[in-house]
């Protein structure tokens, strides 16, 4: 299911929380990893749909 930008974006947001509040180095270079994914999947979505609406 592909998700909306704002979901990803929000998703993302969380996963920033997330790092910010963990004292683990390790693991706030995990979550703030997975956070740029997140971030990379509402610029995707972005595209498509500008895609989708010119289409």
């Amino acid at each position: 299911m592909m998700r909306t930008a704002a979901q990803c974006r929000a998703m993302a947001a969380r996963l920033d929380g997330l790092a910010a509040r963990d004292s683990a180095p390790k693991l706030r270079a995990e979550w703030s990893s997975m956070a740029a994914c997140w971030r990379d999947l509402a610029h995707q979505a972005e595209w498509q749909d500008r895609f989708a609406r010119r289409a």
